[in-house]
C-alpha cells in the first residue's frame, strides 16, 4: 500500500464480503487504509460487476450510505469527497494529461 501512495496512486477498497462481514466491516476497512496511507490515497473499489459474490454494497443504492458512515466516524467532508471519487478523478486527470 505504501508504494502506491508514495507514487500518488489510489487504493480502491473492494466491498466483497467474507464470512461475517457487514457494511460496517467495509467502512472499518476504508478507515484502516485511510489511517495507514492517508485520505489522498483511498477510494471505493467498484469493479465487482460480473463477479458472482456477495458484497457489502449489493446495489448502487448503498453507495449513498458511505459518505454518512464516514462522516459519523469523524471524517472531514473534504476527505469523504476524495474517498468517494475525488482521488480517482485526480489520478485519471493526471494520466490523461500524460497521454495528450
Amino acid at each position: 500500500m505504501t508504494a502506491i501512495s508514495k507514487k500518488g496512486g489510489v487504493i480502491g477498497i473492494w466491498p466483497m464480503l467474507r464470512r461475517r462481514d457487514t457494511f460496517q466491516t467495509y467502512i472499518r476497512e476504508l478507515d484502516y487504509v485511510k489511517n495507514f496511507v492517508g485520505a489522498d490515497h483511498v477510494g471505493i473499489g467498484t469493479d465487482f460487476f460480473g463477479i458472482a459474490s456477495e458484497t457489502a454494497i449489493p446495489t448502487h443504492k448503498e453507495f449513498a450510505l458511505i459518505p454518512a458512515a464516514l462522516l459519523s466516524r469523524g471524517y472531514r467532508e473534504s476527505d469523504v469527497e476524495k474517498i468517494v471519487g475525488g482521488n480517482f478523478m485526480r489520478v485519471f486527470r493526471e494520466v490523461a494529461r500524460r497521454t495528450e
